[in-house]
């Protein structure tokens, strides 16, 4: 996989600790459609200049949509926003970024196996847009949080109607913010922590 830099340099910065200073690194998906907000969620908290990941994979299966006899390329490429954030001395955050299209790769696959949770990010402008990566992440079990985007000037949806729009269960937390402060993510990923002890101590 190669790593490109997504602003001018990149990389650790001036007296930030590597991540092998680390006893443990936990991973967190960061899920959503082109334009809802990803790159900006992340880059609100990351200890480093975010980064895009980029990997072209093999057509593994269909994607939904595709008609039956349609040409389409031998490979796919994939792009991953990377960040991490230092939790306590001990334990180092890292953040990947995937777009919800790409739900059909196998490299989506397996950042939701190795994923401790994941927020999955939706413009309010458009939250039904991120219907199916609810479900598929309720399928593998992956425990989630919803965060909605409210772009300057977008209208709030109600929670009644994102919690319908998503057919969420009660137990999923919704947070409204803007995904470029560092003060909503905060929120977003506090709600995570909750929602992984609440899976813990349920046994799920």
């Amino acid at each position: 996989m190669d790593f490109i830099d997504r602003k001018a340099t990149y990389g650790s910065e001036a007296g930030d600790p590597s991540p092998g200073s680390f006893v443990k690194a936990v991973a967190v998906l960061v899920v959503g459609g082109t334009g809802a907000g990803k790159t900006a969620l992340i880059d609100s908290v990351s200890d480093i200049r975010p980064l895009v990941l980029r990997e072209t994979l093999p057509w593994a299966r269909e994607r939904p949509g595709r008609s039956v006899g349609s040409v389409r390329p031998a490979q796919y490429s994939v792009a991953v926003d990377f960040g991490r954030m230092a939790i306590d001395e001990e334990i180092l955050l890292l953040l990947f970024g995937i777009c919800e299209r790409d739900r059909t790769t196998s490299f989506w696959d397996e950042l939701c196996a190795c994923a401790l949770g994941a927020i999955v990010l939706v413009d309010a402008c458009r939250v039904n847009a991120g219907w199916e990566t609810v479900v598929v992440l309720a399928e593998r079990g992956v425990p989630f949080v919803v965060a909605v985007n409210v772009f300057p000037g977008a209208v709030v949806p109600s929670i009644v109607g994102v919690r319908s729009a998503l057919d969420l269960s009660a137990e999923v937390p919704v947070v409204f913010g803007d995904a470029r402060l560092s003060g909503f993510t905060g929120a977003v990923l506090r709600e995570l922590i909750r929602t992984l002890h609440d899976v813990k101590r349920g046994g799920g």
